[in-house]
């Protein structure tokens, strides 16, 4: 059972899939620069066959492999959460890219089993990603939280289990527990 995350910068998905991992969710494997297991190959495919004019490529090897590794989620019952995967990257390649490939991508991409949605206020996000350091980065956070508001309902249209959290004033180990109780987990 693939378990993603998505959200702005700061929004905390790092964080939550590490307190899920002390919970016993297992946490999804990281991507490499090493060849992709052949495994990974199906998707390789589904990416080929969905942007063969104009995105595929555009794509860097480590997001295809980073997006490849989502087949390895869907093949155990079990959960497995991923912070940066299927949904996350189409995301990243909607701020970058036409929105006509963004389009294509949120109608035709694999699902995960359950989204995990994490949202903030908009001056908390831009607190903590001054807090990080990156003074540059809230243009991108901004357009980070469009994309989301936009393909969310999309991609719940299409079915998606999505579990919406604010994680303005919640902790990621509350958080934690609701997703774990709805999953069924432990």
């Amino acid at each position: 059972m693939r378990i993603e995350m998505c959200g702005p910068p700061t929004a905390g998905k790092s964080q939550l899939v590490k307190t899920l991992k002390q919970m016993g969710i297992t946490r999804g494997p990281k991507t490499t620069n090493n060849s992709p297991p052949k495994e990974w190959f199906p998707f390789a495919e589904f990416v080929r066959e969905t942007y063969k004019t104009t995105t595929y490529k555009k794509l860097p090897t480590k997001t295809l492999m980073s997006l490849a590794s989502a087949w390895m989620g869907d093949k155990t019952p079990k959960p497995i959460v991923f912070d940066e995967l299927v949904i996350l990257c189409g995301f990243s390649m909607a701020i970058r890219l036409p929105k006509e490939c963004s389009d294509r991508y949120f109608a035709e991409a694999p699902l995960p089993a359950i989204l995990v949605y994490l949202t903030a206020d908009n001056d908390i996000l831009m607190k903590r990603n001054a807090a990080r350091g990156e003074r540059s980065r809230p243009e991108k956070t901004m357009r980070m939280v469009r994309a989301c508001e936009h393909y969310v309902p999309v991609l719940k249209e299409r079915g998606c289990r999505i579990l919406t959290f604010d994680t303005s004033n919640v902790s990621t180990t509350a958080i934690a527990r609701n997703i774990i109780e709805e999953i069924g987990a432990k």
